[in-house]
């Protein structure tokens, strides 16, 4: 069970939301390295930029919350649980955030500004060139795509 709160939105009532603007914002997704062993906790980060020239809403909770993750390996392609469906569900608190022309916030993560793939319930288990690539669940825009190598 997930249970969603919110907060901070009162401020934002006169502004646009990125929801109706989803042309409007970049979402950028970067991992610590390149290549990984096997088994390596692999690290992305999330950033959302406002590419319009009016200040746009959004909510900024953590990236494991605002954003599915899909990870290819040849034709297979694996996605991440929704909410991170842990055990007893997960206590959602919408935070509304501000941001202005031009600027980019980091979504924050379960361990400071990244969050290990398997925070969204994927792991990589074995070798091979994989692809990753982040969803907004706001705006259902896609991040660029990263590809890491995992070596033995």
């Amino acid at each position: 069970m997930t249970i969603v709160t919110f907060s901070s939105l009162a401020a934002l009532a006169d502004t646009e939301y990125a929801t109706h603007h989803p042309s409007s914002v970049v979402i950028m997704l970067s991992t610590d390295r390149t290549n990984y062993e096997l088994g390596a906790e692999i690290y992305v980060t999330i950033k959302i930029k406002n590419i319009s020239s009016i200040p746009l809403a959004t909510y900024v909770n953590d990236n494991t919350t605002d954003y599915d993750l899909f990870v290819r390996h040849g034709s297979a392609v694996t996605q991440s649980s929704g909410l991170r469906n842990s055990p007893g569900g997960k206590v959602v608190s919408l935070r509304g955030s501000e941001l202005g022309p031009g600027s980019e916030v980091v979504d924050p993560g379960t361990h400071g500004k990244s969050s290990f793939i398997s925070d969204w319930g994927i792991k990589i288990r074995e070798p091979g060139t994989y692809m990753i690539t982040a969803v907004s669940r706001e705006t259902k825009q896609k991040s660029n795509p990263v590809t890491i190598t995992v070596t033995q």
